[in-house]
């Protein structure tokens, strides 16, 4: 039975994608799903009889370059061989029927007469797997709002970068744009938009994140996201939209917070209210980084981190 789904996760171990392996295994039929795991560091333990044994028949072992998770995705997406392919995380593990709930979402979008696939993204809703403190519940609705308590299914401007399902044909289509395109999903979901592509959304399709659970990688994890997405987005700007952006940065986390406000009552969901301040506390971190990015750059590439 050939694959229909491949599945990605980037690791420095095997320990550190031990929870995901298993989880995987008892939420979906391993025996379509194809698993490419992607090395960034060595460990003897790691290796395609390893993840066999784990019990995926369909399973290799791709070493992952200069250890950047781009250039890791980039060369494990170069072994994958289904139809679809999912972008996953170590720290994110998919509830039962993820597999069968994503498929049926496809079959959907088959392509058209003309040969371009209706939706080439098929995203999950997304849950919070360690809601045990307030500091996750925050950083679950910061960085994933728009997509947890039963979102509507359909079509959506975009869904989440990690752990959605991506048409292969359409990813290959892209060429050698699309280890650039890698950096970040919304820059990966853009560039498939962009070329008259769709999102759908598919709520029955279910991913567990783990999220930061101690204030300090909290602050951290959203000063470091936000100087990411900033530095991207400005990347081709001229010097004097970089600063007046910078100027302006400290009206951010106002601004986003009315949205959480207001994306609240119109949902009736009151999940946001009781953490208010650690929102605008993230917001804040999201907005310094900003403003650091539009100043002095990127910083380091983005690479494999365990959550904290």
């Amino acid at each position: 039975m050939s694959a229909a789904l491949s599945v990605i996760l980037v690791t420095d171990s095997l320990d550190a994608v031990a929870t995901a392996l298993a989880r995987y295994r008892a939420a979906t039929d391993p025996a379509r799903v194809e698993l490419v795991v992607v090395a960034v560091a060595p460990d003897p333990r790691l290796t395609t009889a390893t993840l066999v044994a784990a019990g995926f028949p369909n399973a290799r072992v791709v070493d992952g370059g200069d250890g950047t998770l781009q250039a890791a995705e980039w060369r494990a997406f170069q072994a994958t061989t289904a139809p679809l392919v999912v972008f996953g995380q170590a720290h994110a593990f998919p509830r039962p029927g993820f597999d069968t709930a994503i498929l049926a979402a496809w079959s959907e979008a088959r392509p058209t007469a003309r040969g371009a696939a209706r939706f080439a993204v098929v995203g999950p809703a997304i849950a919070n797997a360690n809601p045990e403190t307030l500091v996750s519940r925050a950083a679950t609705w910061l960085s994933f709002g728009r997509w947890v308590d039963d979102p509507p299914r359909g079509e959506w401007p975009d869904v989440p970068g990690h752990n959605s399902a991506y048409d292969r044909a359409a990813l290959a289509a892209l060429g050698d744009d699309l280890v650039g395109y890698l950096e970040a999903g919304w820059q990966l979901q853009a560039a498939l938009t962009a070329r008259g592509h769709r999102c759908f959304l598919e709520p029955a399709a279910v991913m567990d994140v783990v999220n930061p659970s101690r204030l300090g990688a909290f602050v951290t994890h959203f000063f470091r996201l936000g100087r990411l997405v900033a530095a991207q987005r400005s990347r081709r700007w001229p010097p004097s939209r970089r600063l007046a952006y910078a100027l302006g940065s400290p009206l951010i986390p106002l601004v986003r917070l009315q949205r959480i406000v207001r994306d609240s009552l119109r949902r009736g969901t009151n999940a946001p209210w009781v953490a208010l301040p650690l929102l605008f506390l993230g917001l804040v971190a999201s907005a310094v980084g900003e403003a650091t990015a539009f100043l002095f750059g990127p910083g380091a590439p983005a690479r494999f981190v365990r959550k904290a």
